[in-house]
């Protein structure tokens, strides 16, 4: 939609300068996260292009088979595993680049902790199929019990009763969701940030957007609650008791302080903590806000209105104890996990849009092929260029693109942690229970065992 508009506004302005993604040429920094209106249709990343070496199908992703350490479900080996002290990896501290050292298995050992980091994809896939365990987030687990707050599944020791919880997120992964859910309501967004977008443009300043983050941040809210409740903010914000960049300020600060609390000696649950009082005074503030936001526009769906995710939530959460707060929960963690995650996503995309200038016109050739010739009224009108499920599938381009961004750009190193409840053997080492289990994507993303030239950006293949 950026590199549509932006080309449109550039033929009419006469301006050579590319207005909306310029301010990004200068950006440093590369991330990403995932976007869940690109996966529905997804197949396995790492599953074998179907042509030959010379030429790659355009709509595929470039990767190979794993030459290494192909898993099954039981992983198991015909001869004796070796043991966990026979796995590659550092004797002790400093860890740097584990996976240029010592492969796709490395084993690391910290205060009598065992873990194994795990760069193959077919090992990463064997543990996420044998374990649920996840390690839970000890900070935020407890700041809810002192506040008798319902827990959510990441906060949960696995022998608590999550399911039922994670059921409810669960709702928001479904195909069905994205197709009559996200996608439906998520459309009659695009002339808000455009037009939003575009009053953020300094002409002074060689038209560049000003202040791109929070602009992104806002969109992420809006989106969240225009998925969640259907409604967007334009007018409705003079109606909320909060002011929307603070807010979004005090989700980022909250998750930041909360991470850092996780890594760090619990002293918090004694003596009360700088770090702690500041991450309670965030998360307690958010939670006002989301409680306000869900009485203020969650009533009953207006008749002949779009489906909403709040409705589906509902129906789920019928005969759970605590039914509301479990609700009103699942839209806090939205709101809390998208904002963030949602506006990187795109600063990464428009990162890349800028450092790679010839996919802007790439991009919009394909836009113009499946929409037409840009139009004033897409900028103008209330909801902007109609976009129907049909035409979005025809982006491949675009969905190459994002999907290409995130391989090379990871929003975190590690994206996941299992703990094993029982030994397991991965890679033909027999690990011990009680093992924390982490998932590099990096290794896999980045390493050309697994993806054709992976130091290239090339959406194409």
């Amino acid at each position: 939609m950026f590199a549509r508009s932006a080309n449109f506004i550039k033929l009419k302005k006469q301006n050579p300068t590319c207005l909306l993604l310029s301010a990004f040429n200068k950006s440093k920094s590369t991330y990403n996260f995932s976007s869940s209106l690109f996966y529905s249709q997804q197949t396995c990343p790492y599953q074998k292009a179907q042509t030959n070496e010379e030429k790659v199908n355009v709509a595929t992703l470039n990767i190979q088979t794993p030459p290494v350490n192909e898993a099954n479900d039981n992983n198991s080996s015909s001869t004796t595993p070796k043991t966990f002290d026979d796995v590659p990896g550092p004797e002790g501290l400093p860890v740097i680049a584990f996976y240029t050292r010592y492969g796709p298995i490395a084993k690391l050992t910290l205060l009598n902790k065992r873990f194994l980091l795990l760069g193959d994809p077919s090992l990463i896939a064997h543990v996420a199929r044998n374990e649920e365990r996840r390690n839970l987030m000890h900070a935020c687990r407890y700041y809810r019990q002192q506040r008798g707050i319902v827990m959510s599944p990441i906060e949960m020791e696995f022998t608590e009763n999550w399911m039922p919880k994670r059921q409810l997120f669960n709702v928001a992964m479904c195909p069905d969701f994205v197709e009559k859910v996200a996608f439906p309501q998520l459309t009659e967004l695009n002339s808000e940030l455009i037009q939003n977008a575009l009053k953020s443009i300094d002409p002074n300043k060689n038209y560049e957007l000003q202040n791109g983050m929070k602009l992104l941040s806002r969109y992420a809210f809006n989106s969240v609650l225009k998925t969640f409740l259907g409604v967007r903010l334009g007018e409705n914000e003079k109606d909320l008791p909060f002011d929307v960049d603070t807010y979004i300020d005090q989700v980022i600060n909250f998750l930041n302080l909360a991470i850092r609390l996780d890594n760090s000696l619990p002293i918090y649950k004694y003596i009360p903590t700088k770090t702690s009082k500041e991450a309670l005074a965030n998360f307690d503030a958010v939670r006002e806000c989301t409680k306000a936001t869900v009485e203020l526009f969650g009533g009953d769906k207006p008749a002949g209105s779009k489906p909403r995710l709040k409705e589906l939530i509902e129906e789920r959460a019928k005969g759970m104890d605590r039914e509301q707060e479990h609700i009103a929960d699942v839209l806090s963690s939205f709101l809390i996990a998208g904002v963030d995650a949602t506006s990187r996503v795109m600063s990464y995309n428009l990162y890349r849009l800028a450092h790679h200038k010839e996919y802007q016109e790439k991009l919009y050739k394909e836009f113009e092929e499946i929409f037409g010739p840009p139009t004033l009224e897409e900028i103008t009108s209330e909801n902007g260029l109609e976009v129907t499920l049909e035409q979005f599938k025809k982006l491949k381009l675009v969905k190459h693109f994002v999907e290409e961004t995130l391989r090379m750009n990871g929003i975190a190193f590690i994206s996941s942690m299992r703990v094993l409840n029982n030994d397991l053997e991965i890679g033909g080492y027999m690990v011990p229970k009680e093992t924390a289990i982490l998932f590099v994507d990096k290794y896999c993303s980045w390493s050309n065992d697994y993806v054709k030239r992976a130091d290239e950006f090339i959406p194409e293949i």
